[in-house]
């Protein structure tokens, strides 16, 4: 199998995305716009890569598709929307915004449209990633006076912060 590598890189000027096999060889640029555009994150298909992107004036969520092509505004909002990361059934992307005035974590169905706040306490939520069976949300938090991974339900019932062991199962 020939994976890829999505990665972020100044080499046209601005950060881009571009990919690379994973065993070796030349890059491709995928976005090449005068923008910054970084965060890549790979759907579940490896058909397409979500992405920050400043393109609409502002740092919103976008696609693009895998091979390269036009990209696809997902969020609009005034907001800073960063770090997407996808459901691993590729319906829905997670991300972090301070659209509530404070920075929680978001989602967003993967073809846009309304987004759903899932954390709202005072401290910063960051860089949120989903489980590989989509049942729990990981991300940073400032919370408890130290930066650590917490852990929600995607449908906000329960968060706690990560124990040593959800943290290597999410990861493996």
């Amino acid at each position: 199998t020939n994976y890829l590598v999505a990665f972020v890189d100044r080499r046209s000027g601005n950060p881009d995305i571009w990919t690379i096999p994973a065993g070796g060889g030349s890059p491709t640029q995928i976005t090449t716009h005068g923008a910054i555009d970084y965060f890549p994150s790979w759907s579940p298909d490896g058909t397409t890569i979500a992405f920050t992107s400043d393109r609409s004036g502002n740092y919103d969520i976008w696609t693009v598709p895998a091979g390269g092509g036009t990209p696809i505004q997902i969020t609009a909002d005034p907001a800073f929307d960063y770090c997407p990361s996808w459901s691993p059934d590729g319906t829905m992307i997670v991300f972090d915004s301070d659209r509530s005035g404070n920075w929680d974590i978001w989602t967003i169905p993967a073809g846009g449209g309304a987004c759903t706040q899932i954390t709202t306490d005072p401290a910063k939520d960051y860089c949120p990633s989903w489980s590989p069976d989509g049942t729990t949300i990981a991300f940073d938090s400032y919370r408890s006076g130290n930066y650590d991974i917490w852990c929600i339900k995607p449908e906000h019932t329960s968060i706690a912060p990560a124990s040593l062991g959800e943290v290597k199962a999410m990861f493996r």
